[in-house]
């Protein structure tokens, strides 16, 4: 005996096909017929067939293959057939097209004057008249004929066609009058720099207005006479001249007034304080090439190498603990086809970059597209053109503030700090200090005081005499009086182990030798406890003093020397050392008592 442990049913599904529609609009003296096809519950093909002259159409009517217009009045029936033999035509659908019916009128206000709007009334069937009535109140108004109406407060209204013995009225219509429009202020776009003047970008943006009336912008320089130009033309503005321009429209209220005063910095007297180029850091973090087409990444570096109170970048691109806006910001490459897209990008577009503790006088020099850029008190808004720089000068202490668009980038950002022409070291009573600054210097001709620089041989420190140029953060040793060094733009490096600071730091302790008083007179001692480095004062770090070292240095006959181990200094000249008595030492002296080296007076310890 057989069992049958299930049994399966396969039931096959019978089609069905939707109705056509059937829509139609004036088109002059005609109308325009469409028909949108059935749909197969299937999915099969189908197709749809119609008549005008009211029979029942088959498959054997007209094919549909896209709009048609009459002439006359028709009825216009259509059904819709699949391409599988088994299906059920669809129901016909009947559309009366009565040429004689009227299309609803509406109205639209077509012009604006102060106070006062123009309405004007239209109807897409050809040859009406058209009639107004004005609501007064909860009453109508008797129809009225024309084409339009000024109105000067809050109107509601309707409009009628007729032609024939056919009308058409149209709904409530309601207007706003009564109180002047005023105009969007516009806005400029910073261009290129050339002969001491910018290429500005007017543009006047008024879509939310009333017509979206296309606005020309006026102008004044140095309120001289109003010239008048297009949105989106530009003007060439020279550097130092005041610009106002304003939105203009005749029927409208002026926008308000929008100053811009173009300023050019030459950077050659700044330093520069602070820069990252965003592009290159996207092709060197994924390279260039098509190939890298929609690729991104984050931006990974370390805050060391930049100034302190801009940015501490960790890992994963930009964050808010050094001034965005707890958002993140990657840097993105798009490769070479679309190399202007390769940049600072915010990955949350509600964010800005930030750039804090700034002075007044700063230049901030930025390339972007479409990135707007400000401070905190100051009003000028600069937006930036694809690919090309803008420069703004702080104007007090604060922050600027970079914000771009949905799809904006920030290519580059530097700051320039304005360079002082000398900077003035403190000496003390006893002749002798630290120094470090935070400009390249030039002791070229300087006499009041000597700049001295350390330097390692072996297990030997020298310090040495500096005659020239010393880059900005160099750690030097000073002696003389308190005098006036000339700033400069650039120094080439020199070889120092001093490092220097330019803001109060604390070092812990046993890690640097630090200029001071000590048991052993004045001279260069291991700090035994955490020690406060005061601003512009440089220092040695331990680990650049050899630990085989032993001694103690003398310059000028007064003790300034490093305690303990450290031997006698080595400078120009014989290189060789003296007693007292005068008898030349074969080598250099560890035991305790004075000697001469190079015409200068070395105590050993």
């Amino acid at each position: 005996m057989c069992k049958i442990s299930s049994i399966i049913i396969e039931t096959v599904k019978a089609e069905t096909v939707t109705a056509p529609s059937i829509d139609s609009e004036a088109a002059g003296d005609e109308r325009t017929v469409t028909i949108t096809d059935g749909v197969s519950n299937l999915l099969s093909g189908v197709k749809t067939y119609y008549t005008i002259d009211g029979s029942i159409p088959t498959a054997s009517s007209t094919l549909y293959t896209g709009p048609f217009n009459i002439s006359e009045t028709a009825t216009v029936k259509a059904i819709t057939i699949s391409n599988s033999s088994a299906a059920t035509p669809s129901a016909v659908t009947t559309q009366l097209i009565d040429m004689d019916v009227i299309d609803v009128p509406t109205a639209a206000i077509s012009a604006v004057d102060g106070i006062n709007r123009t309405v004007t009334f239209s109807c897409t069937t050809e040859g009406v008249t058209l009639y107004y009535s004005i609501k007064d109140g909860e009453d109508w108004g008797a129809y009225v004929e024309g084409n339009s109406v000024v109105i000067s407060a809050n109107t509601t209204l309707k409009v009628k066609a007729t032609k024939n013995t056919k009308e058409a009225v149209s709904d409530e219509l309601s207007f706003q009058a009564g109180t002047a429009i005023k105009l969007n202020n516009p806005s400029y776009t910073i261009g290129a720099y050339s002969a001491g003047a910018y290429t500005l970008t007017l543009t006047s943006t008024q879509t939310d207005k009333l017509l979206s009336p296309t606005a020309v912008i006026k102008y004044t320089e140095n309120d001289g006479e109003t010239q008048t130009i297009n949105s989106g033309e530009t003007v060439n503005a020279s550097v130092g001249s005041t610009y106002k321009f304003w939105s203009y429209v005749e029927g409208y209220t002026n926008s308000d007034e929008v100053t811009a005063v173009p300023t050019y910095v030459d950077v050659t007297s700044y330093r520069q304080d602070w820069s990252n180029d965003f592009k290159a850091l996207a092709e060197g973090i994924i390279g260039s090439g098509s190939d890298n087409y929609n690729k991104q990444a984050s931006l990974t570096l370390s805050g060391e190498n930049l100034v302190a109170g801009y940015y501490n970048i960790t890992n994963a691109g930009f964050h808010s603990n050094f001034g965005v806006n707890n958002v993140v910001w990657q840097v993105r490459y798009y490769g070479a086809t679309k190399e202007k897209n390769t940049g600072l990008w915010p990955y949350n577009v509600n964010g800005s970059m930030v750039i804090t503790d700034l002075s007044a006088g700063d230049v901030i020099v930025f390339t972007g597209d479409a990135v707007t850029a400000g401070t905190n008190v100051s009003k000028d808004v600069f937006t930036s053109s694809a690919n090309g720089n803008s420069t703004f000068v702080v104007s007090a202490d604060g922050n600027a503030t970079f914000t771009p668009t949905k799809s904006g980038y920030i290519y580059s950002v530097t700051v320039y700090t304005k360079r002082p022409e000398n900077v003035t070291p403190t000496i003390s009573a006893v002749g002798w200090a630290t120094y470090c600054s935070e400009y390249a210097l030039d002791f070229t001709g300087v006499t009041a005081l000597t700049a001295y620089t350390a330097s390692v041989v072996g297990t030997t420190v020298t310090f040495n005499k500096v005659s020239g140029k010393v880059p900005a953060n160099t750690g030097l040793l000073i002696s003389g009086e308190t005098a006036s060094v000339p700033v400069c733009a650039s120094a080439d490096p020199v070889a120092n182990i001093m490092e220097g600071v330019t803001k109060e730091t604390v070092k812990s302790a046993n890690t640097i030798f630090v200029l001071k008083k000590g048991a052993s007179g004045l001279g260069f001692y291991k700090n035994a406890n955490d020690f406060t480095l005061r601003a512009h004062s440089a220092y040695i770090p331990a680990t650049n003093i050899p630990a085989t070292a032993r001694g103690f240095i003398s310059l000028d006959d007064e003790a300034t020397g490093i305690k303990g181990s450290l031997t006698p200094a080595l400078s120009e000249g014989e290189r060789v050392f003296y007693n007292l008595n005068g008898c030349k030492l074969q080598s250099v002296p560890t035991k305790k008592g004075v000697y001469l080296f190079n015409g200068k007076k070395v105590v050993v310890k």
